[in-house]
């Protein structure tokens, strides 16, 4: 167990106790308890007077005294009150972390919940602005999909609008990604900026950044990665927005340098029809 930055000491207990000793003893058993607490088992024999700050004559002297306070057990002083503390201590921190993780899952499924809502409020909406056939499903894409450059993006269903469309970009990466990475709750002037930089962008002849299909293939892309969604075994990290939009990123994401071997994941998400 991970020594504690506090332990237990009832005043009255220990007075009552150690009237006995003397200054030199006091100061030899304060230590040998605190030692005992901070690495939370019974002390060795051997290394006692060490630990006491006494000399071999010295602790000869007081070894008696002290050694009421223990208990030998093959050859080891054992504190029974201490040993009740640390079992205390150690039955406390796991409630506390058992209840810490309980209150994290019933975050997570809360903000599941609301992502879910927030997506049927808008799905027609949303799918009208894409101009999607609200009667396809996502699945087929999802199998179709290798890279954000599919033949898919022909002219005629490319938006010509000069303006970058920011809220559509964000609601697109929400919609598709929220399941596993942060929302984009705020539109800033930094996220403006970098998203009408890509909104001018070119990744190779079929694939242009003022294209809703094109953003829509990209998040789909990066929802089939492990390492990107932080789903990955033993891969403590995980993308989020402003990561996924920034120009070298992108360029590694679409080339496919987080979706080789088991960075893969099976995904089988549908759209509303």
């Amino acid at each position: 167990m991970a020594a504690l930055p506090y332990m237990q000491f009832y005043v009255a207990d220990y007075l009552a106790d150690t009237m006995h000793l003397s200054a030199e003893e006091h100061g030899a058993y304060l230590l040998l308890i605190f030692n005992y607490w901070q690495t939370g088992k019974p002390i060795q024999k051997s290394r006692l007077s060490k630990i006491a700050r006494m000399t071999n004559d010295r602790w000869t002297e007081s070894e008696g005294a002290l050694s009421e306070f223990f208990r030998d057990e093959s050859g080891y002083w054992k504190h029974d009150r201490i040993e009740a503390d640390l079992q205390a201590a150690i039955e406390s921190q796991a409630q506390r972390a058992a209840a810490g993780k309980a209150s994290a899952e019933a975050r997570k499924a809360a903000k599941r919940e609301i992502l879910k809502e927030k997506i049927n409020a808008r799905s027609t909406t949303v799918e009208n602005s894409f101009n999607e056939n609200p009667t396809n499903k996502e699945e087929n894409r999802v199998e179709s999909i290798k890279t954000p450059s599919s033949d898919d993006d022909s002219p005629a269903k490319k938006s010509k609008a000069d303006a970058p469309n920011f809220q559509g970009i964000a609601d697109l990466y929400n919609d598709l990604l929220g399941e596993f990475l942060p929302l984009v709750e705020v539109m800033n002037d930094g996220r403006k900026r970098t998203i009408r930089a890509r909104w001018k962008q070119k990744w190779g002849d079929k694939s242009h950044g003022n294209d809703m299909n094109f953003w829509r293939r990209y998040f789909l892309h990066v929802r089939q990665s492990k390492p990107l969604t932080g789903t990955k075994d033993g891969f403590d990290w995980r993308s989020g927005f402003d990561w996924l939009m920034n120009d070298k990123n992108m360029t590694k994401v679409i080339e496919g340098n987080y979706h080789q071997g088991d960075d893969r994941r099976v995904d089988h998400l549908r759209e509303a029809s």
